[in-house]
């Protein structure tokens, strides 16, 4: 194991079993045969030597390469470089939160957690561990979402952390959101990604936490991440009436046509919408600036009951704006293929003249004239 920060450097080789000696300070045993070397610096340099032998530890201390007294140099640099090896490695965590749970339980753990170095990796492996021995209450996974965020700057740790908790049975609906608000602190689109994924392994999910979901993802600049964070909390039965609005925004305001296809697509694949639902579904795709990507929304939309007389004035203004005649005749065929009511015959009608084709546009009259009487204002 190698380990430096700002100048300083600490190298430890073994080969079998140590143990720590209760104080931290010393190595207790070393299993016959096996060492432990532990050297820092990189000109001048310090290095201790312990070897197992017949069930004592033989030590030797020598800076910069000449052989000095264990007492008091090579005691007191290996009681440093085991500190340093603890705060900064995560070597040990395991034995050490037991320790530690035993003698004063989580909020003594809480406490040598807070002791540690700066290093992400080293909190996130104690939480690990913490998490993993101890009997997890809801106030302890309070406590421990609310340190987090300030006391791990790494992106990834916080992820993988909260991914963990996820998965935790104790985990309740106000956890979730917890960890939904505590992703804001992450910055990678695709760490964020992943932790609000993972707390949405739930189904049906709870109206608050697909809230929370939503508020975090407006903070995920990739298309392709706040895709599928918004097509994963479709699935999971999240999107309402009531949220439809802030998920539709999110939607309206990524870059890419094809990302925006496939989380509308997404949302019309679940079964019956609500109407508010597929009002905003309908209003986003026609935000959509490819009409291809345009057309194949709202012929999905079509296909999962979307087009009604209700949502008729809506679905055709979106129609209109799609600029290529071969697609547009492609949505507007659909709409006749359905049972038409009148009010949908005429939006048909209405929408046909932007179809700059005449052979696209004469195709369409065509087939409307062949599905019955055309009477009145549709005439």
């Amino acid at each position: 194991m190698s380990w430096s920060n700002n100048g300083e450097k600490l190298n430890v080789k073994w080969e079998g079993a140590f143990r720590l000696t209760d104080d931290e300070k010393d190595i207790a045993s070393i299993e016959d045969g096996g060492y432990l070397e532990i050297s820092d610096g990189m000109i001048f340099r310090n290095r201790v030597d312990l070897r197992g032998v017949n069930g004592k530890v033989e030590r030797t201390f020598t800076k910069n390469g000449v052989r000095r007294d264990w007492e008091p140099e090579g005691r007191q640099f290996l009681a440093s470089a085991l500190d340093r090896l603890i705060r900064n490695s995560g070597a040990f965590a395991k034995e050490r939160v037991a320790r530690f749970l035993q003698k004063g339980g989580t909020d003594a753990v809480l406490a040598e957690i807070s002791r540690l170095g700066d290093s992400s990796y080293v909190h996130r492996v104690y939480y690990g561990e913490l998490i993993s021995q101890a009997k997890i209450s809801e106030p302890l996974l309070t406590q421990i979402l609310q340190r987090v965020p300030n006391e791990m700057p790494s992106d990834y740790d916080k992820a993988t952390l909260f991914t963990m908790i996820a998965k935790l049975p104790a985990i309740n609906e106000s956890h979730r959101v917890l960890i939904a608000r505590a992703v804001k602190s992450i910055k990678s689109d695709y760490d964020q990604r992943r932790a609000l994924t993972a707390i949405m392994d739930v189904r049906p999910l709870p109206q608050a936490v697909a809230n929370a979901v939503l508020e975090a993802s407006e903070s995920i600049t990739s298309n392709y991440d706040r895709s599928l964070v918004l097509q994963e909390l479709a699935q999971r039965g999240g999107l309402t009436s009531a949220n439809s609005g802030t998920f539709m925004n999110q939607v309206r305001a990524m870059g890419s046509s094809y990302e925006q296809r496939r989380v509308l697509t997404t949302v019309t694949s679940q079964g019956s919408m609500a109407p508010g639902v597929a009002m905003e579904a309908i209003k986003s795709a026609g935000l959509i600036s490819s009409s291809h990507d345009q057309a194949e929304t709202l012929i999905k939309l079509i296909d999962s009951g979307g087009l009604n007389d209700n949502s008729a004035e809506a679905f055709f203004q979106s129609a209109s704006r799609i600029s290529s005649s071969y697609d547009l005749h492609r949505v507007l065929r659909k709409a006749v293929d359905q049972q038409m009511s009148e009010r949908i015959r005429e939006g048909v009608l209405r929408t046909a003249v932007k179809i700059s084709s005449g052979y696209d546009r004469a195709n369409l009259l065509e087939t409307v004239a062949a599905r019955g009487s055309v009477t009145g204002s549709a005439r």
